[in-house]
């Protein structure tokens, strides 16, 4: 593989391993809040799994490119932190936690979606990993949307 496109796949790898991280630090964030909502914390417990196995899957893949994965800036972490505190302070009703939690998905999947497009070089499978994360978070949305907890 050339230097180029080595260079794509690590930094492909590492986004998708940084989106993870910041997805499941929302999603740790949000399942205090939703404790006493059964349906909604399963969701939520749900991703929270699924960034797990998708970061530890990344790791390992830029481990065996003999690269480590880079962690996500401190100040990105605190304007999401920040984001889903202010969000959460006044309305705890579980139509706005989903909300929220649907707001940082879809916002995941525009991440994911530019660098894949910019990232054209990178390996074949981890195209489909980026993919893979997209599609499923799609359904995550699909999921957040239905009226269990907007009744």
């Amino acid at each position: 593989m050339q230097r180029k496109n080595l260079d794509e796949n690590a930094s492909l790898l590492n986004h998708i391993y940084k989106t993870t991280q910041l997805r499941l630090d929302a999603a740790q964030m949000i399942l205090p809040q939703v404790w006493n909502e059964p349906p909604l914390r399963r969701q939520v417990e749900r991703q929270k799994s699924d960034y797990l196995t998708l970061a530890e899957k990344t790791k390992q893949m830029l481990r065996e490119n003999g690269r480590m994965p880079d962690s996500e800036k401190f100040l990105k972490k605190a304007v999401l932190r920040s984001s889903i505190r202010m969000n959460t302070l006044a309305n705890k009703k579980p139509t706005h936690m989903a909300k929220v939690m649907i707001s940082s998905t879809a916002a995941g999947i525009s991440e994911m979606t530019k660098s894949l497009n910019r990232l054209d070089g990178a390996e074949i499978s981890t195209k489909k990993l980026a993919e893979d994360y997209i599609l499923n978070e799609q359904k995550n949305i699909d999921a957040l949307k239905k009226p269990t907890w907007y009744a």
